[in-house]
């Protein structure tokens, strides 16, 4: 069930913290593995760091982009 595009990834994080459980871990493949860890991201939940940290041993830059991002937001919204 991971989801396919962008649209998707906001749907799936809708659902908060309940979907978490329901999203796969590393798939070796950086374009959907990018879209999970974007999912984890928007659901924003302090639950979602030790999911995420499944994704961190891959050199994918699109999956690395994906891992980056969230922090770079959340220093900006937090200034």
């Amino acid at each position: 069930m991971p989801p396919q595009d962008k649209d998707e990834v906001r749907e799936l994080a809708s659902f908060g913290s309940a979907v978490l459980p329901l999203l796969p871990g590393p798939s070796g493949d950086g374009t959907a593995d990018a879209l999970v860890v974007e999912t984890f991201a928007q659901v924003g939940d302090e639950t979602a760091i030790e999911p995420l940290a499944r994704f961190t041993g891959d050199d994918d830059k699109r999956l690395r982009r994906a891992l980056v991002s969230p922090c770079g937001r959340s220093a900006v919204v937090s200034r």
